[in-house]
């Protein structure tokens, strides 16, 4: 069955994605303060991040 033609609120769309941006602008800037303060402290912790990460176990052998 067809549907029928209902008319779509394109407002909720466009409501959500301004909050979204403005999430990841507040996310951005929160990380610039931190490299601004000490950026090579900030670096590190990036880099212990990803070490962690690559250690995790990602076939069904090694979680046994």
């Amino acid at each position: 069955m067809p549907r029928r033609n209902v008319k779509r609120k394109p407002m909720m769309k466009m409501k959500k994605k301004r909050i979204m941006h403005d999430e990841l602008k507040e996310r951005n800037n929160k990380t610039h303060e931190i490299k601004e303060q000490n950026p090579k402290e900030h670096k590190k912790e990036k880099g212990i991040k990803n070490k962690k990460q690559k250690n995790v176990p990602n076939t069904k052998k090694d979680l046994k």
